[in-house]
């Protein structure tokens, strides 16, 4: 499972994402277009996030770029890492309870070509649900 933490350092080919050109001159023109992944969710939990969207099914797929933010504004979104091919989840473990994070992903392809990005997605990491009681119909306690 990919796990990152903000304050962990990127291997500098990874920066590369931040600055992936629309179209290399190399490129074949006879190349698929990518389009942004589709359908992602989070589930929150307890101090981490769960990205999850449908993989892509482009045969010159690399991987995916996950993107965060503090606001939900288009301009304050920052690069944060790529997964690969497979991977399509991801579990942001550099969160605090109580504060929301909004994240996108985008695919990008061997020639690093880069797909539009997918629906903004946020979520409120919180604590599990420790010491609760549990009451049937008639109040008394369960488990």
């Amino acid at each position: 499972m990919s796990l990152y933490s903000r304050s962990s350092e990127r291997p500098a080919a990874a920066t590369s994402a931040m600055i992936r050109c629309a179209l290399r001159p190399s490129t074949p023109f006879t190349s698929i277009i990518l389009r942004p992944p589709q359908r992602s969710v989070q589930r929150h939990r307890n101090r981490r996030v769960d990205l999850y969207w449908n993989a892509n099914t482009e045969p010159n797929l690399e991987g995916y770029d996950i993107f965060w933010s503090p606001t939900p504004d288009d301009a304050d979104f920052e690069y944060m890492v790529s997964t690969r091919r497979h991977e399509n989840y991801f579990t942001d473990i550099d969160v605090e309870n109580g504060t929301t994070y909004y994240y996108k992903v985008r695919a990008y392809d061997r020639w690093d070509r880069v797909s539009g990005f997918s629906n903004s997605i946020h979520d409120t990491p919180r604590p599990d649900g420790t010491g609760l009681v549990l009451r049937d119909y008639w109040g008394r306690a369960r488990g």
